[in-house]
């Protein structure tokens, strides 16, 4: 995908994430935070030709991204810690049994808006061009 296009997808899937409440849906939050985050991460990394559109990441640690030639700069690598919060909220609250709290989903979903924030910031004006190229 090319930065706009997960740029768009994010969009879409914040709109659905409004439409959960955090008391009835904590689960689906921390999922939809995460799902959406990532589309803005990986937007991210394209812009900064980390990758290129035909590679996408998961998470931030899985592939990890030491192997690519261009490393990270500091506003991604800043960008990615609301990212790694949510991140470490799935296996506890989402696969495991840990309790979920109106706090917790709170800052979920503030790690989502702060990500966004930075990872829109390194994306810039790519997430409206009607064209990008293959690094």
């Amino acid at each position: 995908m090319e930065p706009r296009d997960h740029v768009a997808k994010a969009q879409r899937i914040e709109a659905s994430l409004r439409k959960l409440d955090p008391d009835d849906d904590p689960e689906m939050i921390i999922e939809t935070c995460m799902l959406a985050a990532t589309h803005y991460f990986n937007a991210a990394l394209h812009a900064e030709g980390i990758t290129n559109q035909l590679m996408d990441h998961a998470h931030t640690f899985r592939p990890t991204l030491d192997g690519y030639v261009k490393k990270p700069g500091a506003a991604l690598q800043a960008a990615m810690k609301p990212l790694k919060f949510i991140e470490q909220l799935r296996p506890g609250h989402c696969r495991g049994t840990e309790p979920l709290s109106r706090a917790i989903m709170d800052k979920c979903l503030q790690s989502l808006e702060e990500a966004k924030i930075g990872f829109l910031a390194i994306v810039g004006g790519a997430a409206r061009s009607a064209v990008w190229r293959v690094v």
